[in-house]
């Protein structure tokens, strides 16, 4: 009876491959050159990665590369400053394990390079795609830097742009923010794309030059309507 119980033994555990757990193998793999060359790297684009170097470094020419100590702080990557925030926040458990599993799925840039289906199958059916896209939209996007877990440039703007925000729009003389404006108007179609107004919005536009006759009247009510 225990060897017909050995035989039909079958392991059941999955291990899943998280992106987090990807890097971690990445940087297994790496020499110890190509660790530091990728360690340089990352201080050039990685705001939250600081490096620090000991005053009694020696500088001479006969240096031995052998002891050298490459001493780099990381003050706070972008993944913990997310968790924490997160642990800041009264959420239920589920609601919690949802978030943490978008913010391994998101990299050190701020995007979320997973996308709702595939974080689904990370959390093995323990939620729905329904709710990782709220906790997403009314959780994640709300956390600081602003733009965080954007999935397209896109949706990055959107997210950085509130109600009632003042926004200006910069650029170089020719580079169509005027014909921009005008487009929002609607003096002018797009070549590609839509534009998309909430309802009854109403715009005001001032250009940067009329003619007016001078002995016309006009009062500021005529001008805009």
């Amino acid at each position: 009876m225990a060897i017909s119980l050995i035989k039909e033994f079958r392991q059941k555990q999955k291990i899943s491959l998280t992106p987090l757990l990807k890097k971690s193998i990445d940087l297994l793999q790496l020499s110890r050159y190509e660790l530091i060359q990728k360690i340089d790297r990352e201080i050039e684009i990685n705001p939250f990665v600081e490096k620090e170097i000991s005053e009694d470094f020696d500088t001479a020419e006969n240096y031995n590369d052998s002891s050298f100590d490459f001493n780099v702080a990381a003050v706070e990557n972008l993944r913990d400053t997310l968790i924490n925030q997160i642990n800041d926040l009264r959420l239920d458990e589920n609601d919690k394990g949802i978030a943490l599993t978008i913010i391994d799925c998101i990299d050190e840039s701020g995007q979320l390079i997973e996308d709702i289906n595939e974080i689904n199958k990370m959390m093995q059916g323990r939620t729905s795609a329904q709710d990782i896209e709220d906790i997403l939209l009314n959780v994640i996007h709300n956390l600081e830097p602003i733009g965080v877990g954007y999935r397209n440039f896109k949706e990055c703007i959107k997210i950085q742009i509130n109600k009632k925000d003042f926004i200006t729009i910069i650029g170089p003389n020719g580079a169509g923010k005027t014909m921009l404006l005008k487009c929002l108007m609607g003096f002018y179609k797009p070549n590609f794309g839509e534009i998309q107004k909430q309802k009854k919005l109403k715009i005001g536009y001032m250009p940067q030059s009329i003619n007016v006759i001078n002995t016309m009247p006009m009062t500021v009510k005529n001008f805009f309507y």
